[in-house]
């Protein structure tokens, strides 16, 4: 209550590239004070259970390290191919605050076939805008 967002930074426990924790808040004091109005949380891998990880979109082995939760919609930073910077993590927020990210849904993994025998469609997080908006 009272921000209008929160930035949740996972980092150093058990997975191999994740930053230290000392490192990300370095990394984000900066962002904290430009973007003044969103909470900034670094939480460590290890002391998340299993409901938390869920809720932060850190559930598979691609797992980005920063998720945003802006309305109760979540966006997560997609890996990088460098290490983390302040540059990097701003820009992301730059696009999360302008709305320029498109959120991340919790779905089942989309089905092999879209479409049925009987014909009906199963829609998940992942397939409903390209099913939904496909104009053909």
């Amino acid at each position: 209550v009272g921000y209008d967002a929160s930035v949740v930074a996972v980092t150093s426990g058990e997975r191999e590239g994740l930053v230290a924790q000392a490192e990300m808040v370095e990394l984000l004091k900066p962002l904290a004070k430009k973007f003044s109005s969103w909470r900034f949380v670094c939480a460590e891998l290890s002391s998340l259970d299993v409901a938390a990880l869920a809720t932060l979109g850190l559930i598979n082995d691609t797992t980005p390290v920063i998720s945003v939760i802006v309305e109760r919609r979540r966006h997560l930073m997609p890996e990088q191919k460098v290490p983390l910077s302040t540059k990097s993590v701003g820009r992301f927020l730059s696009e999360v605050k302008a709305r320029t990210v498109q959120p991340t849904f919790r779905s089942a993994l989309a089905p092999e076939r879209a479409v049925d025998e009987h014909g009906i469609v199963t829609l998940t997080g992942d397939t409903f805008e390209e099913q939904v908006f496909d104009a053909s």
